[in-house]
């Protein structure tokens, strides 16, 4: 059985991520509207990307760019688009609370690290929905209403 995980093992590791999501679901709830928004604002406005050639080299023919000044220009677009879905949630290992700023059509993310407010990496995934799914315990939206940015539990 090494290596394999039991069926209680899955429920505590159920358990384990659904009491994570409502912790940062209890954060964002704890937040208002306002500094919600301000979170929103403050996240689309970066310029840069830390450790770009890093980023560019790693993950620049994923997302489209042949040169690293286009893979930068291609974050800051994608960070500003308005049909960006927003997910969060909270590390296990560090305790901090990152985002995912996910465009579903073409699979790219921008991953945000809220605790230390810096981005941590661009890329793309050629599927978004299952990139949701294997963690799917874990998600809170944000999702944007008339009045505010809402939090809601993700699931599938």
């Amino acid at each position: 059985m090494s290596g394999e995980i039991g069926n209680g093992d899955l429920a505590l590791e159920s358990a384990g991520l659904a009491a994570l999501q409502a912790r940062r679901l209890a954060q964002l709830m704890a937040m208002t509207a306002g500094e919600r928004a301000a979170l929103v604002v403050r996240m689309r406005q970066a310029l840069w990307l830390p450790r770009p050639t890093l980023h560019f080299r790693r993950h620049g023919a994923d997302v489209g760019a042949t040169t690293l000044e286009e893979y930068e220009q291609l974050f800051v677009q994608h960070i500003r688009r308005a049909d960006l879905r927003w997910f969060t949630f909270i590390r296990r290992r560090e305790g901090d609370a990152v985002w995912y700023l996910i465009e579903g059509n073409s699979g790219a993310i921008a991953m945000y690290n809220e605790t230390e407010n810096r981005y941590w990496s661009f890329f793309c995934t050629s599927n978004v929905q299952r990139l949701l799914d294997e963690a799917g315990g874990w998600w809170v939206e944000l999702v944007r209403t008339a009045e505010d940015w809402e939090p809601r539990p993700w699931r599938r």
